[in-house]
């Protein structure tokens, strides 16, 4: 039951991201998700006792994720070439898993550094995974919020289809065939 404002809160606000992209760019509602999953994670870390504490904090999770993973679409294709949307979005597919790969084994092994007599993590195993989660989404957005704004980074005065040719050319790729 914990999990199910997560799924609706992706549900409602990922599918409010377009408008909000169509607004501000994709730039904003990308680290607004990490900011709220951020956030949710800061509150797991301070306040878990209590049902309604897990399920704000699931909420805004849900709210994060489903900001982040639509606008981190919406933000690559802007950003590449016709070309090449589909090598792009596959590797942030691969990357998202790795570093979900990763995450998930930092906090499993910071987890099983604190387990009680029982067998289980401790309170404070939990407070420590909670922050770091919190702390890896705040340097991320810290890092993306320093780069360039904006839409398209297309040349001026150019075509994606220009400057794909400029570019195999660059490499020595035969365009005449």
């Amino acid at each position: 039951m914990f999990i199910v404002p997560t799924t609706i809160a992706m549900l409602l606000v990922g599918s409010q991201t377009g408008r909000l992209e169509k607004l501000f760019g994709s730039k904003l509602p990308l680290l607004a998700g990490g900011l709220l999953t951020a956030a949710s994670f800061l509150l797991l870390a301070a306040a878990r006792s209590a049902r309604w504490e897990v399920y704000v904090a699931s909420s805004l999770l849900g709210a994060g994720i489903g900001l982040a993973f639509a606008a981190m679409a919406n933000l690559i294709i802007e950003n590449v070439g016709p070309g090449q949307t589909g090598v792009a979005t596959g590797m942030n597919t691969v990357t998202r898993t790795v570093g979900g790969g990763f995450g998930g084994a930092a906090v499993a092994s910071l987890l099983a550094g604190t387990l009680a007599a029982n067998g289980y993590p401790t309170a404070r195993g939990y407070t420590e995974a909670f922050g770091l989660c919190a702390l890896a989404l705040i340097v991320g957005c810290s890092s993306g919020s320093r780069s360039r704004a904006g839409g398209p980074r297309r040349p001026s005065g150019r075509t994606w289809s220009a400057t794909s040719e400029s570019l195999r050319s660059a490499h020595g790729v035969d365009t005449r065939t």
